[in-house]
């Protein structure tokens, strides 16, 4: 989802993009981003804030990385892969094989050559582990 006065039209505004939902078992991310997306179209030319990020700023937010994970309530895609995993490593010479990658990966790297962002969040939640409350 791309939020702005001008969508689709490249300004001199900072273009912010969040990710949720990278792993399918973390969906606080997803349902943060779905909120956000409403609140501020509900808002805007109604909230002060609201209306200064839709005028202001350029804003992507793609509530769910892996939609896959999500919909089998797994960490892993359908391929069961781990997505945030799946990204060329700056350090490791890991992972250099396009043709490997996942077709989630690919979507992700192909938006990053489309859009220059100022600032990005990747959302993820906490998993629930009680034997380590112990």
């Amino acid at each position: 989802m791309e939020i702005s006065d001008k969508p689709g039209v490249e300004e001199a505004e900072p273009a912010f993009k969040f990710i949720g939902n990278v792993h399918g078992d973390e969906p606080v991310g997803r349902e943060l981003l779905l909120l956000l997306a409403n609140w501020v179209c509900d808002n805007y030319m109604k909230d002060p804030l609201a209306t200064l990020i839709v005028d202001n700023v350029h804003l992507h937010l793609l509530p769910s990385m892996n939609p896959d994970g999500f919909a089998l309530r797994r960490r892993g895609n359908a391929n069961n892969i781990d997505l945030n995993r799946d990204f060329p490593d700056q350090f490791f010479p890991m992972n250099d094989d396009l043709d490997l990658r996942q077709p989630e990966t690919k979507a992700i790297m192909s938006w990053l050559d489309e859009i220059r962002f100022t600032a990005s969040a990747s959302l993820h939640g906490v998993l629930h582990f009680p034997s380590l409350l112990l």
